[in-house]
């Protein structure tokens, strides 16, 4: 079993506390009935919501993933680096053939969606089996807080759609209500935008650092 790490505090606890804290303060605000409007003491909390986070963390993770198939680019991630970098792709592809005895380009030098879908995964085991994987794991864990963050946001938001369809439906609906839900509507969708942009840039960054390295661990091989 592995020991619990720096990516499951960031990436699951992290934004799963935050969740849940957000999500009280906003039905708190919005005077919902169901909602305590005390907390009990830090230390009769803490634990059940570091479980519960935990377990929100990884709702949000899915959800994340979800969201972030939108973003153009996204479906297919690991294509970026090697179509940008054709001629390192080449050497890449060689040294697959030499280490897992499959390539991910045919014969008219396009790129196999599928087999480099595959054969990423298997470079990544390659140099995790190799002990080269440090710094992977740290933008891998970045790239994680971010997705997990525009989750945050864009599920905050459908909780204000909620709110306001509870509002919309009882005596107390008043223009302050809508004023206030409007304003926390635009923060979360901007917040959101923000986590999705940067959730891209740091999984594109992941997946360049995980080729580059495979390259430099077999630079001096002597098949390439």
């Amino acid at each position: 079993m592995e020991k619990f790490s720096l990516f499951d505090f960031v990436s699951f606890i992290l934004p799963g506390c935050t969740f849940l804290i957000l999500s009280y303060l906003l039905f708190a605000d919005q005077n919902v009935q169901w909602i305590h409007e005390s907390l009990p003491d830090t230390e009769v909390i803490i634990i059940p919501l570091l479980l519960i986070g935990y377990l929100f963390g990884h709702l949000l993770s899915l959800f994340g993933k979800i969201i972030e198939k939108w973003i153009p680019g996204m479906k297919t991630p690991w294509l970026s680096y090697l179509e940008n970098n054709f001629d390192e792709a080449e050497i890449i592809n060689s040294k697959c053939i030499s280490l897992f005895n499959n390539g991910f380009l045919n014969d008219s030098k396009e790129i196999d969606i599928n087999k480099s879908d595959k054969l990423y995964d298997m470079i990544y085991d390659y140099i995790e089996f190799q002990g080269k994987d440090g710094k992977i794991k740290i933008l891998f864990s970045q790239y994680g807080f971010f997705r997990n963050s525009s989750a945050i946001w864009v599920s905050l938001f459908l909780l204000l759609v909620v709110i306001a369809v509870l509002k919309l439906f009882g005596l107390a609906f008043i223009v302050s209500v809508v004023s206030s839900i409007l304003l926390y509507s635009a923060i979360t969708l901007i917040l959101s935008l923000a986590s999705l942009i940067l959730s891209k840039k740091r999984k594109l960054l992941t997946m360049s650092y995980v080729y580059r390295t495979f390259l430099i661990m077999n630079f001096h091989d002597k098949n390439l």
